[in-house]
């Protein structure tokens, strides 16, 4: 067996239950449940799926290790328990979900959440997930099963891992210990660096997150050697206080994934100083309550975010008190019920024989995946709807679909980065375009019905649309921010080189400004600002100065310019909540105009500013979309956002048909002229 082959003594001297790693597991638990509810002090508990990493690892390590020096480790065998341990309550959990989306989530809702649920059953929700949302943007409250990415990535390392130390240990016999630690490094040091450059790839992805189970590992092979820790007690007890201060003080949008190190180092401290099998540490997570929650976690876990998420769907707002209290205490006994009627039976060593346990989970397996594919056909999605909600989303379907075409046009572009677009109307060719409509995916929503409606005036004979997604049309600064796209500066500089070549006669600029001028968190993804810096000297300017710089830019080939304001911001998705309103199953919330005004303030002051100084004429959607007290979501059956933040095309519509003789008539005055806000 090689040289790190441990004594038949030493293996047997380790405890065979260790009470103190469930109390563990009820500690990360509790935190993530705190997290998602939104409790006060625990805007990092998402630290306890880090938690959950570092007991797996050392779990899974310490079981295989002991059966390998016993001469009894099996492949199958670890498989079928894995599968015993895991399947069960994971499948009753995807067919209760998927049977609640059936009643509560939207068309347009349901095909990505049938897509995840078959994800999650073959281990790939972080795979799913790594392409379609943050984990801490808003957006994650209208994905029931967002929480199975980190399920999915221990069931990787669950099959790959045991195969990995059988080979190392029984073929090889190698040195676990020295092996793992290689690999914790190089995980590691993938993480930082994908932290870098791809911070959703360093969260999701389970070559960035090795590292934290490999600590777990490296904890049961120091076990495995009866490792003695100095100070089993200030080790637990620093260990504890870690875990805590990460849970009350760490900001997930704000914290990059190496920065696991803290909360991984404090639940290995835990666990090391458990091994002594005395202190204050080990008999207060030892105690039977603690230990009790410790065994729901799994339970827990899988229960509580989708009830969250479908709870949130139908209030359309974050949960008050009395909710919070009452999901947490219904979720306790739900899984209580769970654990009693589906994970004891299942579990090995429970009488039930392997093929008719295997016989149920492949009947489950297959009940899920019928009910997925079912859920993933749009008449499907269709049937359950009432006649309002069914209106709804058919008039949006069939308003998206008849917006002005827009043909793609590559003369203004040329080497165009990645993701720039740039379409014209009317589609046929032309000698050139002398109205131009550029900015970010704001300016894309309102484009094809404003430039439906100047062109309709017969002052223009052509638009074009110059855009690019998380690139606000701003020119010589730095974007620092969340949601910047890396080529948006080669893309600015194409966009004023085609317009100095082409001298339109008007430019419309449009962009989400709130997120690069906002003290507020926006409401949908609930991101804070970027900041916006001076290209040379790195040294932070405001938006009006951003603006100014751009529109300087701009007006030597230009002959009016006109920028156009924010629009309110939801905080949630406008067409979804629309049809559960129109089916009773939810309230469309009032979006409130001083919530739109204190959201605003900054990008407000900056557009007057602008706008004072002559440099350009300032529009307003919110004018036409707000009244003294409230702002427009829809029109009846009909959603004026396609999400929660850019207009669809009702919205685009109702806004263009306002401003666009607003904007004809001021053609003819002093360019300083702003409209009302």
């Amino acid at each position: 067996m090689g040289s790190l082959a441990l004594s038949r003594d030493a293996g047997l001297a380790r405890e065979a239950y260790r009470p103190d790693v469930d109390g563990l597991r009820a500690l990360a638990v509790l935190a993530i449940f705190a997290f998602h509810l939104g409790l006060a002090g625990s805007s990092g508990g998402f630290v306890g799926v880090d938690v959950f990493f570092v007991i797996s690892g050392f779990v899974i390590t310490r079981g295989v290790l002991l059966e390998i020096d016993e001469q009894r480790f099996s492949l199958k065998d670890f498989y079928l328990r894995r599968a015993r341990r895991i399947l069960p309550a994971l499948i009753v959990t995807l067919l209760l979900t998927l049977l609640a989306g059936c009643i509560i989530l939207s068309p347009s809702e349901t095909r990505e959440f049938a897509g995840s649920a078959l994800a999650s059953l073959v281990s790939a929700a972080n795979v799913f997930f790594h392409d379609r949302t943050n984990y801490f943007a808003d957006a994650a409250h209208y994905r029931p099963l967002l929480h199975t990415w980190s399920l999915s990535l221990e069931e990787q390392f669950y099959l790959l891992f045991p195969l990995l130390l059988g080979l190392l240990v029984i073929r090889a016999g190698q040195a676990p210990a020295r092996v793992l630690a290689l690999l914790v490094l190089l995980s590691l040091g993938w993480c930082v660096v994908a932290g870098l450059f791809r911070a959703r790839h360093a969260f999701y992805m389970p070559m960035a997150r090795f590292w934290e189970l490999g600590a777990g590992a490296l904890i049961a092979c120091a076990e495995a050697h009866r490792f003695k820790v100095p100070q089993p007690t200030l080790t637990g007890l620093a260990g504890l206080a870690g875990i805590a201060v990460s849970v009350a003080l760490l900001d997930g949008p704000e914290t990059p994934t190496w920065m696991m190190l803290g909360p991984v180092a404090a639940a290995a401290a835990v666990i090391l100083s458990g091994t002594a099998g005395a202190g204050p540490v080990h008999r207060l997570l030892s105690a039977g309550s603690v230990v009790a929650i410790g065994r729901l976690s799994y339970a827990i876990y899988l229960l509580h975010w989708p009830v969250i998420v479908f709870w949130r769907m139908c209030v359309a707002r974050p949960l008050n008190g009395l909710e919070q209290l009452a999901i947490l205490v219904g979720i306790l006994i739900a899984a209580q019920l769970l654990w009693r009627f589906v994970e004891k039976p299942f579990r090995a060593g429970s009488g039930l024989p392997n093929a008719a346990a295997m016989t149920a989970i492949g009947v489950g397996c297959l009940a899920v995946l019928a009910l997925g594919l079912l859920l993933r056909s749009d008449r499907a999605s269709l049937w359950r709807l009432s006649e309002p909600a069914r209106r709804s989303v058919s008039e949006l379907r069939t308003a998206a679909k008849s917006r002005p075409p827009c043909r793609r046009d590559a003369t203004w572009l040329g080497d165009a980065p990645d993701g720039a677009k740039a379409c014209r109307w009317p589609p046929q060719p032309s000698d050139g375009s002398d109205l131009v409509i550029w900015g970010d995916s704001h300016a894309g929503a309102l484009a094809p019905e404003l430039a439906q409606a100047l062109l309709a005036s017969r002052d223009f004979n052509s638009a074009v649309l110059l855009s690019m997604p998380h690139c606000p049309p701003l020119k010589g600064v730095s974007l620092l921010g969340p949601k910047v796209d890396g080529d948006c500066a080669s893309f600015v500089t194409a966009v004023l080189a085609a317009i100095a070549k082409h001298k339109p006669k008007l430019v419309v600029v449009a962009g989400r400004w709130a997120n690069f001028s906002s003290d507020v968190r926006s409401p949908g993804d609930g991101g804070e600002a970027g900041r916006i810096a001076d290209a040379d000297s790195g040294q932070p300017i405001g938006l009006a100065e951003a603006l100014r710089r751009t529109l300087d830019q701009l007006a030597p080939h230009v002959e009016h310019i006109v920028l156009i304001g924010p629009v309110p911001e939801l905080e949630y998705n406008a067409p979804a909540t629309l049809v559960r309103a129109l089916r009773g199953l939810s309230e469309l919330p009032a979006v409130r105009r001083p919530d739109f005004e204190r959201r605003q303030r900054l990008v407000l002051a900056a557009l007057a500013d602008v706008a004072a100084a002559g440099r350009a004429l300032v529009l307003y959607p919110h004018a036409v979309l707000c009244d003294g007290v409230t702002c427009a979501v829809a029109d009846g059956v009909r959603p004026l956002y396609s999400d929660d933040d850019h207009l669809s095309a009702f919205g685009a519509e109702r806004v263009a048909r306002a401003l666009a003789p607003r904007l004809l008539k001021s053609l003819a005055l002093p360019v300083g002229t702003s409209g009302s806000p």
